[in-house]
């Protein structure tokens, strides 16, 4: 006789608020049959690995960009990391199951660019290839250009205390000598391959009115950042 199952549904509940994703345990890959992932393709194209599973994962959740159109920040909260230590247990727990090939699913990536790095010199030991899904942010980018001045950056939103809790990190990592080019080599380096590049706009009224940086909408920057991603094979 088969058991009888049935549908249990909850009530509904508040979004959770400050809470910080590193007290949270990492995902436990030994409940996922991970044979199922070793194919030639995953969602972003063809895989550069031979064979082996491929596993999706993420380093941090939400967004505080606050984009008009854009349902995260209601729905995954302001942007989290999941914290160092969490970081080292999930890439030794992926490649102690064989993975060779991983897709971040980070809702906004590049909002900590040292956090960036810190992701990239732990998955790099490892010898993992990876994909960036999420979409890397090209204000954030070209923000971490050398001719792109402190004032610029923050004049690309109407909102000048809002641009500066967007940038304040990647203004920090800027001050202390980081460039976008330090920062696509430094991913290369750690195993990344390519990523979805969020180019957004080039209509500076469209991106305002979208409550998004206007940095985006200049060619010169975006090519350049275009240029330094072909240039270390992303």
């Amino acid at each position: 006789m088969q058991s009888r199952q049935s549908l249990i549904k909850t009530k509904s509940r508040p979004q959770a608020k400050n809470t910080r994703i590193d007290s949270i345990s990492v995902p436990d890959y030994s409940l996922v049959n991970l044979s199922l992932y070793d194919m030639g393709y995953h969602s972003a194209g063809r895989r550069v690995t031979a064979r082996g599973p491929i596993a999706y994962f993420f380093t941090s959740t939400g967004c505080n960009t606050g984009c008009d159109f854009c349902e995260i920040p209601y729905v995954q909260g302001k942007w989290t990391k999941i914290g160092g230590s969490n970081l080292v247990r999930l890439v030794s727990q992926l490649s102690g199951y064989g993975v060779k090939e991983g897709l971040l699913e980070d809702d906004m990536f590049l909002h900590d660019p040292k956090w960036v790095l810190e992701v990239c010199e732990t998955i790099k030991p490892y010898g993992m290839k990876w994909f960036e899904e999420g979409g890397l942010s090209v204000f954030t980018l070209a923000a971490l250009l050398p001719q792109v001045r402190r004032e610029e950056i923050l004049a690309s939103l109407t909102d000048r205390r809002k641009a500066e809790q967007i940038y304040k990190h990647v203004l920090e990592s800027k001050e202390q000598g980081l460039t976008a080019e330090k920062l696509i080599r430094t991913m290369a380096e750690s195993g990344c391959y390519g990523a979805y590049l969020a180019v957004e706009s080039a209509n500076s009224d469209s991106l305002r009115t979208s409550s998004k940086p206007t940095i985006n909408a200049n060619p010169t920057y975006t090519r350049e950042v275009v240029g330094l991603l072909n240039k270390y094979g992303i």
